[in-house]
């Protein structure tokens, strides 16, 4: 027999996700209106005209499709990401750190995500301790990465920028290897000898 509270549960969930998705349509075709009436203005302005009031419907206000489709595509790899979550702490900043164990899940990596909240991030976790190769293939957005062996970083690449076709290469035999977004090395102050906990 179907739990009658379940059903409630998933309509309110449902429900809360076509409101954000709303909201944020709303606050995207805003944008996109501002911005065409601007050049609007700019366009009138340079021919002499004088802008006479906004259109009441520019095309930003149709945008919703194009707005929502990313929107709920995100929403639905979120729910749909089956991967255990691992809190790392290097000297006195904590990330949340989503752990990929199967070779599947260490080639997709954040391949196709649209980011990562500030104190996010992935954490490559491996049989044994050997040199791990990495790149960005179908990456959007730049990384930082730590190499960690025995509880320390022993490798930094920083700023990888996310068209990056080459190879990032491990100098040293390590077991895990952190992905944070790309200027947190710098921002945290993170250094080769540094502490690392799980």
């Amino acid at each position: 027999m179907i739990n009658k509270n379940k059903i409630i549960v998933l309509l309110m969930v449902v429900a809360v996700i076509i409101a954000a998705g709303f909201f944020y349509c709303r606050t995207k075709s805003s944008e996109m209106i501002r911005q065409q009436s601007n050049i609007s203005e700019r366009v009138m302005t340079s021919k002499g005209l004088i802008p006479r009031g906004l259109p009441r419907e520019p095309k930003g206000s149709r945008a919703c499709p194009g707005v929502l489709i990313p929107f709920y595509k995100d929403i639905i790899a979120a729910i749909g990401n089956k991967n255990k979550t691992k809190t790392v702490v290097i000297n006195d900043q904590s990330f949340l750190a989503e752990v990929v164990e199967t070779e599947d899940a260490r080639q997709k990596g954040l391949g196709f995500r649209a980011g990562l909240c500030q104190e996010c991030a992935m954490l490559f976790q491996f049989p044994h301790a050997g040199r791990y190769n990495f790149w960005m293939k179908d990456m959007k957005f730049g990384l930082d990465l730590l190499w960690i062996s025995e509880g320390k970083i022993v490798q930094i690449e920083k700023n990888i920028k996310s068209d990056f076709l080459g190879v990032l290469r491990a100098s040293f035999d390590v077991d895990y290897v952190l992905e944070i977004n790309s200027g947190s090395v710098d921002e945290f102050n993170f250094k080769v000898g540094d502490a690392v906990s799980f």
